[in-house]
């Protein structure tokens, strides 16, 4: 598994500015995050279906690479702030993962959760020991990796790799989907599929 901090940022743009943010993006704010020291890689992807639109992944070599100068130069929204709908931005450590760690599926779903904390341990279990193989036995599923938050909430991120979009919609998908018998202790959860774009894919 690796060993580096995922720094997730999603964010929804005004339809009239999203060709200009697209080039903005790829001229000059994915090439100034490759280039700041500690930063192992960023790409920006766009929903399948709904909002968030926009996810932008970066993997930081440890927690002080979110804070240092060239890293939250490259993150100011500087012009696009008036264009902005909303924006998150969390950053999350390593906790476990499945499959090929060099796998770099066309899409990626994100879920993100926050669960009562008297049931943390029974739903990382689970999720690790049940979940996690029984989605990666579902078609389009290729590896998967959790993350824990580490500035708030939501509390854990499972970034899954894809090789379809409509991953989700298979009947071997029904029949896992969710999260079974820790349902009654999720506060709140949240999942999209991203797709990448070609020239904003970290190689």
């Amino acid at each position: 598994m690796s060993t580096k901090l995922l720094m997730a940022t999603y964010a929804d743009i005004t339809a009239e500015a999203e060709d200009a943010f697209r080039e903005w993006r790829v001229d000059v704010q994915l090439p100034s995050l490759r280039a700041a020291p500690g930063v192992s890689s960023a790409s920006w992807l766009e929903s399948k279906d709904g909002q968030p639109r926009f996810l932008l992944l970066c993997q930081l070599e440890d927690e002080s690479v979110a804070q240092s100068t060239p890293v939250r130069d490259a993150l100011d929204w500087g012009l696009w702030t008036r264009a902005l709908r909303g924006w998150h931005r969390r950053t999350y450590r390593p906790i476990f993962a499945m499959g090929s760690a060099d796998v770099e599926g066309a899409y990626v779903l994100t879920v993100r959760a926050d669960v009562e904390p008297e049931a943390e341990v029974a739903f990382n279990e689970w999720y690790n020991t049940t979940h996690l193989p029984e989605v990666l036995e579902c078609p389009g599923f290729v590896a998967a990796a959790r993350y824990e938050c580490i500035e708030g909430e939501p509390q854990f991120l499972s970034v899954y790799q894809l090789d379809r979009p409509d991953a989700l919609e298979t009947p071997e998908m029904d029949k896992v989907y969710g999260f079974g018998p820790l349902t009654p202790h999720i506060r709140g959860e949240h999942g999209r599929i991203y797709g990448r774009r070609t020239g904003e894919v970290e190689v």
